[in-house]
């Protein structure tokens, strides 16, 4: 409950007013911003990440959802999202710097900020490794001045060229 309401106040910049039901909350953070589908694709992203069944360890993102919350905190943040599909045999790093950093720069990423990164890659399990999470994850720290980055991964047997790669970007300002 409160923790997404949290990030869609943050997505959509805005404070609401508690009187006010939650559902303009939602149509208000869609229709104001720049990539609203890639915004409900993070978002249900993060929701699959959250309960996926079977993951690599308790490390990772998934089922610990506390590391949002963590990084979110209680002071101003902003939070910045991509999600794209690459193939598998494509390098991330190349990925990254042609498409996913644009966009992030575009909502207002700025590389210098103290920010915390979620990747959450979905692909057919027989696509995803420990050293493919450990590759995204340096990519992501190596480009930028993030702190923190958390992976987590979905499995998805319908993409087994491809993987669905969604960031989250929160910087603290």
């Amino acid at each position: 409950g409160n923790f997404y309401l949290k990030l869609l106040r943050l997505y959509g910049g805005i404070t609401m007013d508690a009187a006010k039901p939650e559902t303009d909350l939602y149509t208000h953070t869609l229709a104001n911003t720049s990539k609203p589908q890639e915004l409900l694709q993070v978002i249900l992203d993060v929701i699959r990440c959250t309960y996926e069944p079977e993951v690599f360890g308790s490390w990772s993102l998934n089922g610990n959802p506390s590391f949002i919350c963590d990084a979110l905190g209680d002071g101003p943040s902003k939070i910045t999202y991509s999600s794209s599909v690459m193939k598998v045999a494509d390098d991330f790093s190349c990925q990254y710097s042609q498409l996913i950093k644009p966009t992030l720069m575009d909502q207002g990423f700025s590389p210098a900020s103290k920010s915390t990164a979620f990747v959450i890659v979905s692909s057919h399990r027989d696509n995803l490794s420990l050293s493919l999470i450990d590759s995204l994850a340096k990519v992501l720290g190596s480009e930028t001045n993030v702190t923190n980055v958390h992976v987590g991964q979905c499995y998805d047997k319908t993409l087994t060229g491809v993987m669905k790669v969604s960031v989250m970007v929160v910087s603290k300002y």
